[in-house]
């Protein structure tokens, strides 16, 4: 567990699944175009549950690392360390976080804790954040945490039933 200001990081547990559940639901419009697939994978509990459990073996095997994001015990967002690439050491990061928690800092906070974690327990050297320039908020969490722009990625990300996007890298290097 990691203990920020007014907030947890975790790994999440099976009997959290009807939160996770809850928080997606909830939050369906605003994570549908970023979120598309997890969100697809958690429309119900029994589908959490199988989420989280797919989310632990990855876990274990090293091909991503998925924390819940706790205030007060109630899962309030996610947070990937995802297509990790061993040979040149490298991941990026992913995250999403409900409504009515925007705003306070916490997913800076939590990017800048699992950065730490990243170059530290994982080994991991560069680790990447993919914002489209309209996502405001996730651009200023690159900036705040200390990733600099490299490039604009050309049709880099198609949400379902929409065109490709052009979506901005952001780098930070261990």
């Amino acid at each position: 567990m990691i203990t920020c200001s007014g907030f947890q990081i975790n790994p999440l547990k099976i009997e959290e699944a009807a939160m996770l559940s809850h928080l997606m639901l909830e939050n369906r419009e605003r994570f549908s175009l970023y979120f598309p697939g997890t969100l697809a994978e958690n429309i119900s509990e029994e589908k959490s549950r199988q989420f989280i459990d797919q989310a632990a073996q990855k876990m274990k095997s090293k091909e991503q690392f998925l924390y819940g994001i706790f205030v007060d015990g109630i899962v309030i967002g996610l947070i990937y360390i995802k297509d990790l690439n061993w040979s040149i050491k490298e991941g990026e990061f992913a995250y999403c976080i409900g409504e009515k928690y925007t705003g306070k800092g916490w997913i800076t906070e939590a990017v800048k804790a699992l950065s730490s974690l990243a170059f530290t327990k994982l080994d991991l050297e560069r680790l990447k954040i993919i914002a489209h320039k309209t996502n405001t908020p996730s651009i200023r969490v690159a900036e705040k945490c200390g990733f600099a722009f490299v490039e604009t990625l050309k049709n880099e990300f198609t949400p379902p039933g929409k065109q490709p996007m052009d979506m901005e890298l952001y780098l930070l290097k261990k």
